[in-house]
């Protein structure tokens, strides 16, 4: 098994299947697309199979010639004591020579593949809490693009949009109030303030599962119309932050979406360390508001 702790000669870049493993949450793998559209360029003559979140093949479907849901039985059936029966239980493993797993070495399924399969494994840690003081992305790309042997541009990809049934009519402003921890949202004052700086027709508050509290919050600092956006599939919101004329969010992975969008606007962040999370593109302003 090969690791970046541990620079091996590059993978040959020929044909046969290439399986690349990521599991995360969305604002990791929005931060890892990058790195994802390196080994797709480096591997253009092989079959590149993700075994990834369903959210990471809705919006960059471009980066795989096909995929495997990571939460998905066929995959779960790989960590059990009958791994090597399942590997060959599937089509795709039958053409597989190497894999990219995007994990320690110590990982789970490193061990599985490297106990079922004479495949050969590179390992690159994308453990969040081992990235140094550098940005996220930058840091998952350059040990990938060291252990491929490769010296290509750092390239933001933008994602898959797909437009909703019922777009809206005029122009519009995007808010997300909430984030993935009540730590990270910006109280809705400074946030309904920041609206304000820009000018649009009607404004949108977006509402995921978890987001109640943060958009009631908003809704009753900015005493204005707006509109509840209950979180639309992953593409269709893709499509609303590339059409908005403003966005402002938290520290989320909404925020990261935005930046690889385009969308113009700002973002707050609270304790986390914008140097390593800020958005990719150059179209948002970083506050902090603690």
């Amino acid at each position: 098994m090969r690791s970046y702790s541990n620079p091996p000669a590059a993978p040959s870049a020929g044909n046969g299947t290439v399986i690349v493993y990521l599991t995360g949450a969305l604002g990791d793998l929005v931060l890892a697309t990058p790195t994802l559209a390196l080994v797709r360029s480096v591997h253009r003559r092989a079959c590149l199979h993700g075994i990834v979140p369903p959210a990471l093949s809705e919006l960059y479907p471009a980066l795989f010639d096909s995929a495997t849901a990571v939460d998905s039985a066929a995959v779960a059936d790989l960590f059990g004591s009958h791994a090597r029966h399942a590997l060959h239980a599937h089509p795709i493993w039958r053409e597989v020579n190497k894999a990219i797993l995007f994990e320690p070495a110590t990982g789970a399924m490193a061990r599985a593949l490297a106990k079922a399969t004479t495949i050969e494994l590179f390992c690159v840690d994308a453990t969040p809490g081992r990235c140094p003081h550098e940005h996220y992305a930058r840091w998952i790309w350059r040990q990938t693009a060291e252990l491929l042997g490769e010296s290509a541009e750092f390239t933001v990809v933008a994602p898959h949009d797909r437009e909703p049934a019922v777009p809206p009519r005029e122009p519009f402003g995007l808010v997300h109030p909430g984030s993935g921890s009540a730590l990270k949202n910006c109280p809705g004052q400074r946030l309904a303030a920041a609206c304000r700086e820009f000018d649009c027709a009607q404004l949108l508050a977006l509402e995921g599962e978890s987001d109640g509290g943060a958009v009631a919050e908003f809704i009753e600092a900015w005493a204005g119309p707006a509109t509840i956006l209950p979180a639309p599939p992953l593409a269709e919101l893709a499509w609303y932050l590339k059409h908005a004329a403003f966005y402002v969010g938290n520290d989320s992975g909404v925020s990261q979406l935005a930046g690889t969008c385009g969308s113009r606007g700002i973002v707050f962040f609270g304790r986390t360390d914008p140097h390593v999370w800020q958005p990719l593109g150059t179209h948002l302003e970083i506050r902090r508001f603690v």
